[in-house]
């Protein structure tokens, strides 16, 4: 949930880094805002740690309603830390979550 001053953002930033090794090499990501779909990308190694996104303008009045934005992640490719042997942490994983900005 992010709450929200007057304005409407029109794009939200994350910063995350992807839980990805040689045995699993990459992240599939999709991000709902208000229960509308904003994006699907692909997260690897090599494709950095910004995902930018725009606001869905089916989204607008409900933020617009209630003052905030709910964000779903779905993360589809979470992985346990201990199968890809990077440590002995059994939890599903797949983001490291940095920050979200509304712009």
């Amino acid at each position: 949930m992010l709450p929200l001053s007057e304005v409407r953002p029109a794009r939200l930033v994350v910063e995350a880094s992807p839980l990805v090794s040689p045995l699993h090499p990459r992240q599939a990501v999709e991000i709902f805002v208000n229960g509308v779909h904003a994006a699907k990308v692909i997260l690897t190694a090599s494709s950095g740690s910004r995902i930018e996104i725009a606001v869905p303008d089916e989204a607008e009045e409900e933020i617009r309603a209630n003052g905030d934005m709910r964000l779903r992640f779905m993360l589809p490719n979470a992985a346990r830390p201990i199968d890809l042997g990077i440590n002995a942490d059994s939890r599903h994983l797949a983001l490291h979550l940095a920050s979200i900005t509304a712009m």
